[in-house]
């Protein structure tokens, strides 16, 4: 008797054995091992043997009580069921001794995976067996470890190969604990075989993220009499400890475009996280250069969407942490979901960092259920003096739209200039007074961008900086008017390129502290210029470039 668990088959994914399998779809298999083979595949993957009843291959089956006998010269407490997630592709059937194709049907005729039936007689134990050329088509799920006898237990060798400390990292429908893993310290996620349906569906998820730096680690998964472990990459704390201990402002933005980044890769993938949260966001432990990132974690609630579909059906299981969902997950008003509904939380996450702590939709947990229902928001605690705050209200009120089709993509967001580094916002500036003054500039787009100036500045902007860049504009041949927008953003052009030592030590390197010096004088000019170019079509995008140290150029 195995500690299996009680994740419920669909018919495309779990088959009875005698099903003859269908070609390109995935199965649930098993292959029983030796508890040091099976640590070895879990760290390196299968390899094919050499040779067997079908020949060549990597020999599975959906019948768990035929790789529950195997090894069959091992005793029970040494044994290892694989849980395995199989492509079976191409598939032959082979059933009975002498078949022309036996041990031909992929070297001579290219099938991926032969099957042979139950009761075929190609086996004495009369059950299913399958044998798949490619060991790349295998993914391993879990190791299922045998329960205990009722003379004794599992002998002291048979341990979760992972040596667990006392920190207790977290606790929800899990505990988590720090752990050494293969020599490396991690997370170890722990739950209750009440949850596997939880772990498993997060474990299948996990194995289609190629170690993205955004999204937690996963190494290795193991199943015994009473719990599902999850081994994953160990992180110093959460998105949502860090701020409300007050931790250093100036990461906000980076670890909200990190995390940004994730969840473009997770929604690239077809997978929608369902339950994203500031809790939900980890922070990764100091690396080599001093670097924190934030990575996206807890896959339990997530969902798998068809390659060809962009949605997924509203009565797909729990749906996550009331106080982060969408209106139309709380308020159940739309048969079909999708990505947007990670972009609606991704905003409020967004709002309690830069707020630092705040929810849009109200302090408590019933106000905040009640107003996501019926849409009240408030952005009340962004600083309409800070530049980040100012950049990030509209992407915000995007995100949190009413409507799922009017919020953007995770890669729209990404455009956003709420993420572009120093050397963007300054490419941006630069190109944008380039083109002010070329044959290129729409018509109408001086006049736009001179009918609110008072957003950007009151008056005079020669008012607001300091005397020693105002006696540097006065030399030469420019001429600055400090009533035009235009002009001061060719004023940060040319200092670009043009500065003196004494004017550097004013303004700053160029480009963080150049641009802070800016954007601290004049919070909304960046938006305002954006927002007026894209209202007049013109949007800007990213290109490639070398060196390798500033990969990407923003142009206009």
């Amino acid at each position: 008797m195995r500690a299996e668990d009680d994740f419920e088959p669909s018919s495309d994914t779990w088959p009875e054995s005698y099903m003859e399998s269908r070609d390109g779809k995935w199965y649930i298999m098993y292959h029983g091992t030796s508890r040091a083979a099976a640590e070895q595949i879990m760290a390196n993957g299968f390899r094919q043997s050499s040779d067997g009843i079908l020949g060549q291959g990597v020999y599975v089956s959906r019948d768990l009580q035929k790789a529950n006998k195997y090894p069959l010269n091992l005793p029970k407490h040494e044994k290892v069921v694989l849980k395995l997630r199989v492509n079976v592709g191409r598939v032959k059937k082979i059933d009975y001794q002498g078949h022309p194709m036996q041990k031909t049907w992929h070297t001579e005729h290219g099938y991926d995976t032969a099957w042979c039936p139950p009761n075929c007689g190609m086996l004495p134990s009369g059950m299913e067996e399958d044998c798949v050329w490619d060991p790349q088509r295998i993914t391993v799920i879990c190791a299922m470890y045998p329960k205990p006898d009722s003379s004794g237990g599992v002998p002291d060798d048979v341990k979760i190969p992972y040596t667990p400390n006392t920190k207790i990292l977290g606790r929800g429908a899990s505990g988590t604990v720090v752990g050494t893993f293969q020599k490396r310290k991690v997370a170890v996620k722990r739950m209750l075989r009440d949850h596997s349906k939880l772990a498993l569906t997060e474990v299948e998820l996990l194995l289609r993220l190629d170690d993205h730096p955004h999204v937690i680690r996963y190494f290795a998964n193991w199943v015994d009499n009473d719990f599902q472990y999850i081994i994953l990459e160990l992180c110093s704390s959460t998105l949502q400890t860090y701020i409300e201990e007050k931790k250093d402002r100036k990461n906000h933005v980076t670890f909200l475009q990190q995390t940004m980044s994730g969840l473009f890769y997770l929604h690239s993938l077809k997978i929608v996280h369902r339950d994203l949260k500031p809790s939900n966001i980890l922070l990764s432990v100091i690396d080599f250069s001093g670097g924190v990132k934030a990575k996206i974690s807890d896959f339990g609630l997530g969902k798998q969407m068809d390659m060809d579909r962009n949605s997924y059906s509203n009565t797909s299981g729990e749906v996550g942490s009331l106080c982060w969902m969408a209106p139309e997950v709380i308020n159940r008003k739309s048969d079909r979901l999708g990505c947007s509904v990670d972009i609606f939380s991704a905003g409020s996450v967004i709002y309690f960092v830069l707020s630092e702590g705040g929810h849009p939709f109200g302090t408590s947990t019933l106000d905040i259920i009640k107003n996501i229902s019926h849409f009240q928001f408030t952005l009340d605690k962004l600083n309409p003096h800070t530049h980040a705050h100012v950049l990030a209200r509209p992407l915000i009120e995007r995100m949190l739209s009413m409507d799922p089709n009017a919020r953007p993509s995770a890669q729209e967001a990404l455009d956003n200039p709420l993420f572009w580094d120093a050397w963007d916002q300054l490419d941006y500036i630069q190109d944008a007074s380039d083109m002010l003054i070329s044959e290129k500039a729409p018509s109408d787009i001086l006049t736009k961008l001179e009918a609110n100036s008072s957003a950007v500045f009151q008056d005079d902007w020669m008012n607001v900086i300091s005397e020693v860049l105002k006696k540097d504009l006065t030399v030469g041949k420019s001429k600055y008017d400090g009533t035009k927008v235009q002009h001061l953003l060719r004023a940060i052009r040319n200092k670009k390129h043009h500065h003196t030592a004494e004017l550097l030590q004013e303004l700053g390197p160029v480009p963080d502290g150049f641009m802070s010096y800016f954007t601290s004088r004049f919070p909304n000019l960046l938006l305002h210029t954006y927002s007026v170019l894209c209202e007049c079509g013109i949007r800007p995008k990213f290109i490639e470039q070398e060196p390798k140290t500033r990969p990407r150029r923003l142009i206009v």
